[in-house]
């Protein structure tokens, strides 16, 4: 298939001012995604992708955004020698109502090599992503951030995923802190949620 749907729902924690710590659902998340081009020979891939952000979360306590968002974006996947591999994505945020949050441009640029436990075993992938993120129009500069993380295939068909990391900023790091970051992906059209373990 060359097309796949998505809905992300994000749960976090955060620690507020006082040091007490709280957690909430974030904005809810539907998209698509369609490749345009791929070669086996190779081993690489190129795809679009849009996603609506839809506004679930609590703005007032940090956990959403308080508008619909639109977010078009392009990503980029290139496979190497003894599985290495990287990714690269390229985007926008785009308000639906822009006196309530800014457009922002995004790229992603990430880097690893995975390891397999035998031919259909589970999968270890440490990698790290660089990230970085611009008001569109702003007079602020980009904001950096490295994610070194590790994703693990969860089942041994490999359809129960999950990833774990550390995002931490390389600037402007007044108000920006470290922060864990972690999600568990289902591709529920190769199994059941219980199934191939």
């Amino acid at each position: 298939p060359g097309s796949q749907f998505e809905a992300v729902l994000p749960f976090s924690f955060q620690q507020a001012g006082t040091g007490t710590w709280a957690g909430g659902i974030g904005d809810l998340v539907l998209g698509a995604k369609h490749v345009v081009a791929h070669s086996r020979r190779t081993g690489s891939i190129f795809s679009v992708a849009g996603e609506v952000l839809l506004p679930t979360g609590s703005r007032a306590s940090g956990f959403g955004k308080g508008v619909t968002i639109l977010e078009p974006f392009a990503s980029f996947g290139q496979l190497f020698a003894a599985d290495g591999f990287v990714q690269a994505q390229v985007g926008a945020e785009i308000p639906v109502d822009d006196t309530r949050a800014n457009k922002e441009a995004f790229w992603r640029l990430a880097i690893g090599r995975s390891f397999t436990d035998g031919e259909f075993g589970r999968t270890w992938a440490p990698m790290c992503e660089l990230v970085a993120a611009r008001e569109v129009g702003g007079t602020e500069g980009a904001l950096w951030d490295v994610v070194p993380q590790l994703h693990v295939t969860l089942s041994t068909r490999q359809h129960i995923m999950a990833n774990v990391g550390v995002r931490l900023p390389l600037n402007s790091r007044t108000g920006r802190r470290p922060q864990l970051v972690m999600y568990v992906l289902w591709d529920w059209f190769d199994g059941p949620l219980f199934g191939g373990w």
